[in-house]
């Protein structure tokens, strides 16, 4: 899971002792096999790494609830407008109702003057797509409220399991697995470290912020 930014060779684990202090260090594969004329060590130590992970997944938690509560506000809003919108299927299901009735007269006078068909059949066609764009707008209205319910449920779900993985010393593989997708460690040209964690679809689309790390 843990990338090197400049070759993409994954970063292997290193046990490391000093002077009877033991540690483990993650560094650049390509680096450990084929030197530094490859690429550069991008050494990181586990107590780093934590942290970083640890931050960023409090951070994600909170976005999260910020996102929970903006779900929230919506369906507030719908319940207080929930009758104008009733009066909006309403009008657009009797609009549908009058197209129809308009296609079906389109449709007998198309039998009785077939040298304009293709204008009764143009005059048919908009009618048609204004029935679809209407029945849209129905299914849109009815499924709304369901939909943001579900969609804040989900998220309280996920900062549920959230609040269970921060409270653990130290994130378990499963965890770090069922949450991140791939850890990029990148250096720069001072030595320092930029570290992005890409999280997996369900829990965010996007790279978070990066971290810098200076020795």
């Amino acid at each position: 899971m843990i990338k090197c930014a400049e070759c993409g060779a994954s970063l292997i684990a290193k046990k490391r002792t000093v002077a009877g202090h033991s540690w483990v260090e993650y560094t650049c594969n390509s680096n450990n096999r084929y030197g530094n004329e490859y690429c550069n060590a991008h050494t990181i130590r586990e107590p780093q790494l934590d942290e970083i992970i640890h931050t960023e997944l409090a951070m994600l938690r909170q976005e999260i609830l910020d996102s929970s509560q903006k779900y929230d506000e919506i369906v507030r809003e719908w319940n207080k407008k929930k009758p104008k919108y009733d009066k909006m299927i309403k009008d657009y299901t009797d609009k549908i109702v009058t197209l129809k009735g308009q296609i079906e007269e389109l449709i007998m006078d198309r039998i009785g003057d077939r040298e304009h068909a293709k204008v009764y059949n143009s005059m048919i066609e908009k009618r048609e797509v204004e029935i679809a764009e209407l029945t849209q707008k129905i299914e849109d209205c009815r499924k709304f409220d369901e939909l943001s319910k579900k969609r804040c449920d989900e998220l309280m779900s996920t900062a549920e399991l959230l609040d269970e993985v921060l409270l653990e010393p130290y994130i378990s593989d499963a965890n770090m697995r069922l949450l991140v997708r791939k850890i990029n460690v990148h250096e720069n040209e001072d030595g320092s470290l930029d570290v992005t964690l890409e999280f997996n679809g369900d829990f965010k689309d996007t790279s978070t912020g990066c971290f810098e790390i200076n020795d």
